[in-house]
């Protein structure tokens, strides 16, 4: 095998192991738990202070979180400071299930009369956020700000 062809599998399978680790929450607009499983769901809300920290260990670089469908009226502004995915759209009926909802749509609206400009402030500085099947209404000013080097790729979503 060529050197290139060899570096590229290298490369590859670095990757593939990277993914393979990624941590995967579960949330749902009313959930209690720890985001282990769809029937242990938690709230965007409660991962929020994970996403803005980057010393924090609980979310990390590279991990999912997955989004039943519905509309989750925010009230704060979730800063993500960590390269992660966040796909939307999901039924969340049984536990590890990647099946779409009828209506594959996850709607974050702003609350009435909310200060909420946007609801999503991305600030990772290296990496690539990736965001699935999400819909952005009602807020004050726009949907979605980004700031820093980290590229975003967002497919199936409306503003």
């Amino acid at each position: 095998m060529n050197p290139i062809k060899k570096l590229v599998a290298a490369i590859s399978a670095a990757f593939s192991i990277f993914s393979a680790y990624a941590t995967v929450f579960y949330v749902t607009p009313d959930g209690t738990g720890s985001g282990s499983s769809w029937s242990d769901a938690t709230t965007l809300d409660a991962l929020s202070a994970d996403l803005s920290n980057t010393k924090s260990t609980k979310v990390v670089a590279g991990d999912i979180i997955r989004m039943k469908a519905g509309t989750y009226t925010m009230t704060a502004m979730v800063d993500i400071k960590k390269p992660i995915t966040v796909e939307g759209g999901y039924k969340g009926e049984v536990d590890d299930d990647l099946t779409l909802a009828d209506v594959p749509e996850t709607v974050l609206e702003g609350a009435y009369n909310s200060a909420v400009k946007e609801p999503i402030y991305l600030t990772t500085a290296s990496g690539t956020n990736y965001f699935h099947r999400l819909s952005f209404t009602r807020f004050y000013r726009r949907g979605f700000l980004k700031y820093g080097n980290a590229s975003l790729e967002m497919y199936n979503c409306r503003f």
